[in-house]
This record gives C-alpha cells, structure tokens and sequence, in this order.
C-alpha cells in the first residue's frame, strides 16, 4: 500500500512532511519580511517577535527549521519572497525516493499468538 501510494506522490516529499509544511504555511500569513541579503531574512510576526532566516543553510533562529529540516512559518514566508521551490527546502529524508526504499523490500505481517504453534512441553509449563 506504502509503496503504491509513494509511486504516485508528484511533489517529491512524504505526505507527513508535506501536511506539516501546508500547517506551517497557514502559520505564515501575515507575516513580514525583510531581506537583509540574497539568501536571509527578517521574519517579523504580528505580535512583535523577530526571526531571522537563512534559506541557503536552511535555519531559522526559532530553530524549528534546524532541526526538523522542514521549513518553519518563518522560513516559508521568507521563501515566499525569494520564489524558492519548497520541496527543496526539506532534509533528504522526507523525500519520496528514501520513502519508497524503506518500503522496497517484503514486510511480512506478525502473526498472532493465535497462528504461533506452540510445544506441548512449553504449554505445560
């Protein structure tokens, strides 16, 4: 199912990453941005907070960004700016191709202590 569903995904990253960057990108609404060069950015929130950014090394000083590899609200609207192509943002192992190798080889299903035979010696126990 796993590997079906990774064949079919078009952006490039896993559904999980993808629902927390579109959470992410509500979050980035209203934000304000400032460019200080090129690839950083002043990320301004309404309630008085200030973030800085640096798409190129991919961190944000709310340290979110850092640490997960998927771009925070600070990040995303600092993207928004630059045109940056989101997917390429995210760390190497939310995208889809790492995704399909977890999954390439069998997993077989546990069975259940119903399916397990089990000695006599170790039933009389």
């Amino acid at each position: 199912m796993r590997r079906a569903k990774a064949a079919k995904l078009k952006d490039g990253i896993t559904p999980n990453a993808h629902k927390l960057i579109l959470r992410h990108h509500a979050g980035s609404a209203g934000l304000a941005v400032i460019s200080v060069s090129p690839w950083t950015f002043q990320v301004n929130s309404v309630e008085g907070s200030t973030f800085y950014v640096d798409v190129e090394r991919k961190a944000c000083s709310c340290r979110q960004f850092d640490k997960l590899e998927i771009p925070c609200c600070h990040a995303l609207a600092a993207a928004a700016q630059t045109k940056i192509h989101i997917p390429t943002l995210v760390g190497s192992w939310y995208r889809v191709g790492v995704w399909e190798k977890s999954y390439s080889k069998f997993i077989l299903p546990v069975p259940t202590q119903a399916e397990e035979e089990v000695d006599v010696i170790i039933e009389e126990s």
